[in-house]
């Protein structure tokens, strides 16, 4: 395809999604109206975005994730080899663990008040650090199914996105009448087959095009040195001289408490999502995991 030198429709967009976010101070209202959440250890690279590890294809449980950021896979991941070099450290982070889910977002002033009394809504789809999945793990855990319930998020620090969560009793979704719940139902399941968890998590790309990235950005950041990343037949022992502190995570991670009903691999399953608890409400719920 061709395009003219001024065409403002020609941009770099990557990967865009509709993000949970609010400004400091802002409320919102919200529901997390699919019970399930997806799981990924990723890595930050430099000019290129979140990248999903290359180890996930050995991690068989939720165990195995939390392995994996204190323990790089650095025989089968190049990201994780070059996060612990100490000469291309910065081009990559180290795994991390993170976490995504559907809300239905209200719309509400600032104060998490509906606009002119009206339920008006869409989907959104939130990013959670640890931390965060931790305290909704630990609402799940004593309230139940958190879709019969909305949230109300408070914005403390909108740098890094931190959010005071509350829960209401009540969800005003179901709290509507029939049809329109069936409306909302319909509406969230097209929504979701439009933006799936794990690529709003990361991307998956391929080793030797990462490879010829790292190469490039290291030429420059090291003009006289020789480039051989070497990194494919890399083992931890030759990695030994030039690693990197790492963060320790602890081994009792409440997520696997989740309503799926299971340990959580990187990315929900269409078998996981069909063992979901049925909602104890009786509303149609199950449609919004996809066929």
């Amino acid at each position: 395809m061709r395009f003219n030198f001024d065409d403002e429709s020609v941009q770099d967009v990557g990967v865009r999604f509709p993000k949970l976010d609010l400004k400091k101070d802002e409320v919102a209202r919200v529901c997390a109206i699919t019970p399930y959440f997806d799981v990924t250890i990723r890595h930050w690279v430099d000019r290129v975005g979140y990248v999903h590890c290359h180890g996930l294809k050995s991690a068989k449980s939720f165990a195995d994730l939390v392995d994996m950021e204190k323990n790089p896979k650095v025989e089968e991941c190049v990201m994780c080899a070059m996060s612990l070099r100490q000469d291309t450290k910065d081009m990559v982070n180290l795994p991390m663990r993170h976490a995504a889910t559907y809300v239905l977002r209200y719309h509400t002033d600032t104060r998490g008040n509906l606009l002119h009394g009206q339920l008006g809504y869409h989907l959104e789809v939130w990013l959670l650090s640890n931390k965060k999945y931790k305290e909704i793990i630990s609402l799940q855990k004593e309230w139940g199914g958190l879709q019969h319930y909305d949230l109300e998020l408070t914005c403390v620090d909108n740098k890094y996105k931190n959010f005071d969560i509350g829960l209401k009793k009540e969800a005003l979704w179901e709290k509507s009448d029939k049809e329109i719940q069936k409306k909302i139902i319909a509406y969230v399941k097209e929504e979701i087959e439009k933006y799936p968890l794990t690529v709003c998590l990361g991307e998956d790309i391929p080793e030797e095009m990462l490879k010829r990235r790292f190469e490039v950005i290291r030429r420059k950041n090291y003009p006289d040195e020789d480039v051989d990343l070497g990194v494919s037949s890399m083992g931890s022992e030759e990695l030994s001289d030039s690693i990197v502190p790492q963060t320790t995570v602890p081994q009792d991670d409440p997520f696997k408490l989740t309503d799926t009903g299971g340990e959580i691999p990187s990315a929900v399953t269409e078998e996981e999502k069909a063992k979901a608890q049925e909602p104890e409400k009786g509303s149609s719920l199950d449609d919004l995991i996809p066929d």
